[in-house]
């Protein structure tokens, strides 16, 4: 845990995100609630916005979700996400949200994956990642029954991201800490509906992780007070339940 004082933390606070907020960082959110099926976080703006949830698998059976939507006008060729950086160290501008993939298919692209805090004790945290919603070239059904922790409705198709052995070391400076880096993905969806993203640790182990939506970066006024409202937390190590964890940070 960073050894700051009350005084020195707010500084540090304000410099970092007057440093980051223009280029790079998600907007982040912790999950105050299990967000379950029956219970999910909804995500209204645009889901290529770049956000990450500081979740927690508490116990052996806990299953994430989060879900957002598609319209018909979400498809629209002329639909933009505005204000956003859309490259690397680019500058604010309105960011096109139809693209086209490598195989020719245009639509909206969904990004999605996780991190875990690098620690001896999270070393072994795995997420697998499920994105389910109306059944699609980029999201067919299954071709093989799928053993998950949830069930399938008919006419849903599936993408499953799995994390096989852990990712390297990633710093992230905004919370002054380092993350085990794992697997990410990216859709081009075509179908309006409901769609639910499912995270879940396939062997039942419990600890933090973060899970990550989208690539465009916006920074606002809203996004920055979103991120002023958690960043003493993150600075602190708050979001991190283990204290073995805690303490190696």
């Amino acid at each position: 845990m960073k050894k700051l004082g009350y005084v020195q933390s707010i500084g540090l606070a304000l410099g970092l995100l007057g440093a980051l907020a223009p280029a790079a960082a998600h907007v982040p959110y912790i999950e105050h609630w299990d967000v379950s099926d029956a219970r999910p976080m909804t995500i209204r703006h645009a889901i290529e916005k770049s956000v990450g949830l500081y979740a927690y698998f508490e116990n052996e059976w806990d299953v994430d979700v989060i879900r957002f939507f598609f319209s018909e006008n979400d498809f629209d060729a002329d639909v933009k996400l505005n204000n956003g950086i859309c490259t690397p160290r680019g500058k604010k501008q309105d960011c096109p949200l139809i693209v086209t993939d490598e195989n020719g298919v245009t639509g909206r692209l969904v990004y999605f994956g996780t991190v875990v805090p690098e620690c001896s004790h999270y070393s072994d945290i795995l997420p697998t990642v499920v994105l389910v919603g109306p059944r699609q070239e980029n999201l067919p059904e299954p071709d093989a029954p799928l053993d998950l922790p949830f069930e399938i409705e008919e006419g849903q198709g599936v993408f499953v991201l799995t994390n096989e052995t852990q990712g390297g070391s990633w710093y992230e400076p905004y919370t002054l800490k380092s993350y085990f880096d794992q697997s990410n993905a990216g859709l081009v969806l075509t179908e309006p509906g409901e769609y639910r993203l499912y995270f879940f640790e396939p062997n039942g182990r419990i600890g933090d992780y973060v899970a990550e939506i989208g690539k465009i970066e916006v920074w606002g006024l809203s996004e920055i007070a979103q991120a002023s409202w958690y960043e003493m937390m993150l600075l602190h190590d708050g979001e991190i339940h283990s204290e073995e964890c805690r303490a190696e940070l």
